[in-house]
């Protein structure tokens, strides 16, 4: 429905759609209908929940728009595909698939799924906006468009609350849907830099980010949104060089505002992706395009304007945690020390266990070395990612110019590529965490990888293009599957025959990944069941836990803060029962759909007598 629309504003293309395109439709539609969706949900939340009325008016609704012509793309696809790509699809398909139901389906692979996400999403769809939401619990004043998406599609009353487990596939379904489009250019001889990408990219993302497919993280999400704009981008820096060429008149067919859509999505879901949104504006230039940059600004100013609406409804300010733009104008603002203190507890909540290391105090190479560690522990992927990083700059500019098959510099692909580094360097000023930086690492390695793929097939020519597609179906098979291919071995057995019910089967590569370390009420506690019994028996507690189960952090400020290992037992509390309870908290109103707000000292007394309301230089957490 909204490619529908775009298309009428932005005109017929005048030109050819490039080989692949027929594929490249059911992957636009599917970011742009998420960009719309999770932007109108994002304003509908500020005045009213996200209750089960809606679900089934917007559901039903898209389904009668969307299904015919979803039905007509999926025909035609089929009928002017070639039989090798008809091939591809009956055979290839099926197995990423299975494999990402399967891991979706799989128990906790790692503590930070996202799951500390689910109270924000339970009071989204119960109660909505409340002004000064922050104040009641500061997890509740973290905005993300994906989370708000996902209190639309929690049919909780369908399921028990459970729909967030397959968060993951949304972005997983992008990635596949770029890597058959590609696979469908390469087939038809297109060897592009735009064709290479997709087929470094997607494998890439999809192996780092497998633990993630049963979660409401961010990152997986992020990553995949900022590199399907780039490959967006890619593609139509190399559409307008051959357009050029042959000396056709210039339109942006719609590319513009979709490269837009996607980086401005990807700032709502998490924003270390800023630097995204100078990717539309620098392939086009001239009055030709006026009309699409003019759209595309409204775009992104139409997405954006909800997220930062939203930030200052429930916490009061532009951006949460960032003390340093804070403003305080309204009378329901959390505290600026106590914003601190969120910002705080955050740096210390990214202590990479697994390396025993305080990121808040590394350096940028030693958070570097982090990363590359957390990525493999092999010596050889180290010494690859190393030197892709280290060289990339002049590995990228020698190869995009003998690329070019011309020896032309490609001038539009340079400015992407520093703006991926730009957002790598952003990322690595601000982010607390290693695994943050895959946003942006992972497109830039991917770009650097298919640049030299890139240079080199155009030196030799590739005339087995269905043996490459061939190659990369099982690259896209093996790789995710690498460290877990004794549960793929079992894949049979937990999708068919009633083994739907999330217990993992008794298999000695399943058994030792579902005896990793989960975080709980007594520190680290060895899991042998699914991902719904640790949730509802350790993860919706509500009772305190006893005095002797304490754990230590260190801070950045050099005391020793003692947390209470069930401290987030308050996450996931049954509402409204969440609360952090601020010693100076009142209600705005009279009811809870009035908010919060804090007000001075007198008067007042705690309702936590452990509670120690301290300055931003300490942790109270």
């Amino acid at each position: 429905m909204a490619s529908q629309l775009l298309n009428r504003l932005l005109g017929s293309p005048a030109t050819a759609s490039p080989p692949g395109c027929e594929l490249n439709v059911i992957t636009d539609d599917l970011v742009l209908g998420i960009a719309v969706s999770s932007t109108f949900l994002a304003a509908y939340s500020l005045f009213a929940p996200i209750g089960l009325l809606l679900q089934i008016v917007v559901s039903c609704l898209v389904l009668v728009v969307t299904f015919p012509s979803l039905v007509r793309l999926f025909t035609t696809t089929w009928n002017l595909a070639e039989r090798s790509l008809r091939i591809l699809i009956v055979t290839g398909l099926p197995w990423p698939i299975l494999w990402a139901l399967y891991r979706s389906a799989g128990p906790v692979g790692v503590y930070d799924t996202g799951t500390y996400h689910l109270q924000a999403v339970r009071w989204t769809k119960e109660y909505g906006s409340v002004p000064g939401l922050a104040n009641l619990f500061g997890q509740l004043g973290f905005n993300s468009h994906w989370h708000v998406l996902w209190a639309f599609f929690d049919h909780g009353a369908f399921d028990g609350g459970r729909s967030f487990h397959v968060a993951g596939l949304v972005p997983f379904a992008v990635l596949l849907g770029l890597a058959l489009e590609s696979c469908a250019r390469l087939a038809k001889g297109d060897r592009s830099l735009g064709t290479w990408l997709p087929l470094v990219g997607c494998p890439a993302l999809t192996y780092y980010y497998k633990e993630f497919l049963a979660s409401l993280g961010t990152d997986m999400p992020a990553a995949t949104f900022v590199l399907y704009a780039l490959v967006r981008a890619v593609q139509a820096s190399e559409q307008i060089r051959a357009l050029r060429n042959d000396r056709l008149p210039m339109r942006p067919d719609g590319v513009l505002v979709r490269v837009a859509a996607a980086s401005s999505l990807a700032c709502t879901v998490k924003l270390s992706a800023v630097p995204a949104l100078a990717l539309p504006f620098v392939l086009y230039g001239g009055r030709s395009v006026y009309r699409a940059r003019c759209i595309a600004c409204a775009l992104v100013l139409s997405v954006l304007l909800p997220h930062f609406l939203r930030n200052v409804v429930l916490t009061g300010h532009l951006l949460y945690p960032a003390p340093s733009v804070s403003l305080s104008l309204f009378d329901w603002a959390v505290p600026v020390d106590d914003v601190a203190i969120m910002k705080q507890h955050i740096k210390e909540f990214a202590i990479v266990r697994t390396f025993d290391c305080d990121i808040s105090k590394m350096q940028v190479e030693e958070l570097m070395l982090a990363w590359l560690r957390s990525w493999s522990g092999a010596s050889k992927v180290q010494a690859l990612a190393l030197w892709l990083f280290v060289l990339s700059p002049i590995t990228f500019v020698l190869f995009a110019i003998g690329g070019s098959r011309c020896f032309v510099p490609v001038v539009r692909q340079v400015r992407l590529f520093f703006i991926v580094t730009i957002g790598l360097m952003f990322c690595l000023s601000v982010a607390p965490e290693p695994r943050f930086l895959g946003v942006w690492a992972l497109p830039l390695l991917a770009f650097v990888t298919a640049s030299v793929v890139d240079a080199w097939s155009s030196l030799w020519s590739i005339s087995r293009e269905r043996g490459w597609t061939a190659l990369f179906v099982a690259a896209f098979m093996l790789l995710p599957g690498h460290e877990s291919r004794h549960e793929i071995k079992a894949i049979f057995g937990r999708l068919i025959g009633a083994r739907l019910s999330m217990r993992p089967v008794a298999t000695a590569g399943n058994q030792n990944r579902a005896e990793r370390s989960v975080h709980g009420q007594a520190g680290t506690e060895r899991v042998s069941r699914g991902l719904y019994d640790v949730l509802v028996e350790r993860m919706f507690l509500v009772s305190p836990p006893p005095i002797a189960e304490l754990r230590t952090e260190s801070s950045t400020h050099g005391v020793r803060v003692f947390t209470p290992a069930l401290s987030n037992r308050i996450w996931y509390a049954p509402l409204p029962a969440c609360q952090r309870i601020h010693p100076f908290l009142q209600l705005r109103g009279v009811d809870l759909h009035s908010g919060f707000r804090v007000t001075e000292p007198s008067g007042w007394k705690c309702l936590d007598p452990e509670h120690q309301h301290r300055s931003a230089s300490y942790s109270h957490w």
